[in-house]
């Protein structure tokens, strides 16, 4: 009799271990998943990696240390793994850059090592979209003197729940104007000046070409920039271009572009 009610409690405690053993989201997302819940991360565009934050903790007295995906669940060319850390447990998910628009929904298990029947099963959703970047630029029209820095303001919203990576470039010469790459972070606006330095004088007119690392997501800015001359300019020339002075002056007006730089 004892021996019967002691295997009745052990199911009993093994039943409610499961039944309590839940998903606690951070990120994207925060808050608690049953077992056979699921939840609704938000959108996601084409060729971003979704990072699904959760802790280690059950809140059960036991940790999650293995994560393993339902693939019926994934379409073709969908990239599923996890990362464990020290208190947290994250599962990562790639989509690739032709993806199609669509709600997707993953399915998932977590798995504890401390307890073979600590599994518990849970899906996600998200809504795939072509792109969900936004470029802006302010002062695309301006007047600078040589050598002296003129901002131009790039703005960068990100609407998607995972981050971007962007390039910049321009039409200028590098001298004038050097590339750059800046990450957007989820549904953030990134603002960034970006630094013109005008090596001649003169009416310019040129481009900024602003770029997604992970898709195919592009825009591009019309700039113009009046340069107006001044003596620092004016000796810094020499370095600039070739010489449309009499060549024996070359070496002279060099030395003197050198000290305008001092």
């Amino acid at each position: 009799m004892f021996k019967k009610a002691l295997a009745l409690l052990l199911v009993l405690v093994v039943f409610t271990t499961q039944a309590s053993a839940d998903a606690f989201l951070i990120e994207p997302i925060s808050g608690s998943l049953k077992s056979g819940d699921s939840a609704e991360l938000g959108n996601v565009a084409r060729g971003e990696t979704i990072r699904v934050v959760m802790q280690r903790q059950s809140g059960t007295g036991f940790q999650w240390d293995k994560i393993s995906f339902d693939n019926s669940t994934l379409l073709s060319g969908w990239d599923a793994s996890f990362e464990l850390q020290d208190k947290t447990i994250i599962a990562i998910f790639k989509i690739p850059k032709d993806a199609a628009e669509s709600i997707q929904r993953i399915s998932f298990t977590l798995e504890s090592n401390a307890s073979p029947v600590s599994k518990e099963n849970f899906s996600v959703y998200v809504t795939v979209k072509k792109n969900l970047l936004s470029a802006s630029m302010e002062g695309l029209k301006q007047e600078s003197e040589v050598g002296v820095a003129t901002k131009f303001k790039l703005i960068i919203n990100n609407e998607s729940i995972a981050p971007q990576r962007i390039s910049v470039k321009s039409s200028l010469p590098n001298y004038w104007f050097e590339s750059a790459s800046f990450e957007v972070e989820p549904l953030q606006t990134l603002d960034v000046n970006l630094l013109v330095y005008p090596a001649n004088y003169g009416q310019r007119n040129f481009s900024f070409s602003v770029k997604s690392e992970l898709n195919d997501f592009s825009s591009n800015f019309a700039a113009e920039l009046a340069v107006i001359s001044s003596i620092r300019g004016k000796f810094l020339a020499p370095m600039f271009g070739l010489p449309f002075f009499t060549i024996s002056l070359f070496p002279q007006l060099l030395v003197n572009a050198f000290l305008a730089l001092l």
